[in-house]
């Protein structure tokens, strides 16, 4: 694959990274603010024509059920990760497109980070979507680690 190539992967990687950093960080607003009867009437509102025609629906009755029982201390917890995450995905975003060297190996190592995170959580309770997620960060990962072995030795390219 070409250069110009794997640095528009990477361009697009940012673009999606930044885009999942406002809707963490809308998620993390709504439930710092917002209490759980707040999102399960709102499930419920949502997927009211599905609920109509199938009231047994797995997938709108888990995710309301799960609003419903979602105590205080997991909401706060959920709404300050999702948060914390957001604001490291903005500035690491931000500072990747602004081509700043540091950031590839400080993105590089948060991404680690959070790779041993999600295999430990994976580890002691399996999600599909956590891994597909995993798949996806391992995939930008590698781009961005490509994009760096580049820019290293040869600081002065622009695309």
């Amino acid at each position: 694959m070409r250069e110009r190539n794997w640095h528009e992967l990477f361009e697009i990687g940012i673009l999606i990274k930044t885009i999942n950093g406002v809707l963490e960080l809308i998620a993390g607003l709504g439930l710092l603010f917002l209490n759980g009867a707040f999102f399960n009437q709102a499930i419920l509102t949502l997927f009211r024509q599905e609920l109509l025609e199938d009231p047994q629906d797995f997938l709108v009755n888990k995710i309301a059920s799960f609003f419903a029982t979602l105590s205080v201390s997991t909401q706060n917890f959920a709404a300050i990760y999702l948060l914390f995450h957001a604001a490291i995905k903005f500035f690491i975003a931000f500072s990747l497109y602004k081509e700043k060297l540091w950031a590839y190996s400080v993105s590089l190592w948060i991404m680690a980070s959070f790779f041993i995170y999600q295999i430990y959580h994976l580890s002691h309770k399996f999600s599909v979507f956590l891994l597909v997620l995993m798949i996806i960060d391992f995939l930008f990962f590698l781009i961005i680690r490509h994009e760096y072995k580049y820019k290293r030795a040869h600081p002065h390219t622009k695309f």
